[in-house]
């Protein structure tokens, strides 16, 4: 999450976040992440809820999990553990940005950040006045696609319903 929304121009006002472009240190310093963190700390929980407003403003967009590749910062961290940042698997095979997350940030683990990355693309991409657009750019399998990643969203949506309303079944406490 701290590096998916990190390149959005112009950002909506309501999305107080640093400019990354312009951090000290340029972009690819530990800095801009720090930033980040505290800027989503200072939104606390509405953080998603405003992240997900932000998208829906985006006319197109390009939502890749950050991937910590050998020799960056990021990597660092990930192997490390700072700022929250564990990496899951060291396989260079499943280091991709899409339909993958090989690390777990802060609260979000790997299946947070696909689910948010699904939303983001079916946020924009699934209005009925950008299927023609989405057609002509992928053909009819972009358009298979993207009722596919609706479908994916619908069902992991019902699904985590199901599994908040059964726990809270099984211990009341948890209301």
């Amino acid at each position: 999450m701290l590096t998916t929304v990190i390149g959005a121009y112009p950002k909506p006002s309501f999305l107080q976040l640093p400019d990354w472009f312009n951090a000290e240190g340029g972009t690819d310093t530990l800095k801009p992440t720090v930033d980040y963190d505290d800027a989503i700390k200072k939104i606390g929980k509405e953080a998603e809820s405003i992240f997900l407003k932000a998208a829906k403003e985006v006319k197109q967009a390009n939502f890749a999990i950050a991937v910590p590749y050998p020799g960056t910062v990021f990597h660092d961290m990930a192997t490390s553990g700072k700022d929250g940042i564990e990496l899951l698997t060291e396989d260079f095979s499943e280091y991709k940005r899409y339909g993958h997350a090989v690390t777990n940030v802060g609260r979000l683990s790997s299946q947070d950040l696909l689910r948010l990355q699904n939303e983001g693309f079916v946020s924009i991409y699934s209005k009925y006045w950008r299927w023609w657009s989405v057609i002509r750019r992928w053909g009819l399998m972009g358009l298979l696609l993207t009722f596919y990643r609706m479908l994916i969203m619908v069902i992991g949506k019902a699904r985590h319903k199901y599994t908040i309303s059964r726990a809270e079944s099984i211990h009341p406490s948890l209301r």
